[in-house]
């Protein structure tokens, strides 16, 4: 895990930003049990963390990247970590307008118009909430398509995989 977005950050801000990226997506792995074979794994309930236990790290990892975020309020990267510990947690609207806050304090740029979108992947827990989530994604990729796209931008839709960087055959209407 590193920082993708590194324009107008010194050295030591982007070692900063990579130590605190590495710390939250360790303790991660651990509270999803992904080190482990993952939450629904045959291994003993005894090693897998606790909804308390869960519960807890991942509000400490909230309060680890709200003031990551602070420090760096230009970090795409940390807003995007923020936003995916907010969906780690089930708080799928809160993800989504924290990325849109963060887009509409930069209009008209499309890495921050992409990484908004990107707080509608894995988005939602019934098919409800999952078709609009794939639509408002959609929306967003396309109106980012409009955008000059920087070559940082290309970056990011590369490591965020092959879900953020196509766009998807919009959803049949019923």
């Amino acid at each position: 895990m590193s920082i993708v977005y590194t324009s107008g950050f010194s050295k030591d801000e982007l070692s900063e930003m990579n130590a605190l990226a590495f710390s939250v997506y360790a303790r991660r792995v651990g509270l999803l049990g992904l080190n482990r074979g993952g939450l629904d794994s045959v291994e003993p309930a005894l090693l897998r963390p606790t909804f308390e236990e869960r519960t807890a790290g991942f509000q400490e990892i909230e309060s680890d990247l709200r003031a990551g975020v602070e420090r760096f309020p230009e970090s795409i990267d940390l807003h995007l970590l923020l936003s995916q510990n907010l969906k780690d947690q089930g708080r799928f609207g809160d993800a989504a307008a924290h990325m849109k806050a963060q887009s509409d304090r930069h209009p008209g740029n499309a890495a921050w118009l992409t990484a908004y979108a990107t707080a509608y992947l894995n988005y939602g827990t019934t098919n409800e909430e999952k078709l609009f989530a794939h639509r408002r994604f959609m929306e967003l990729q396309r109106e980012a398509s409009g955008l000059p796209e920087p070559q940082e931008q290309r970056d990011v839709l590369l490591r965020y995989g092959p879900t953020a960087a196509v766009i998807l055959e919009p959803a049949a209407e019923s």
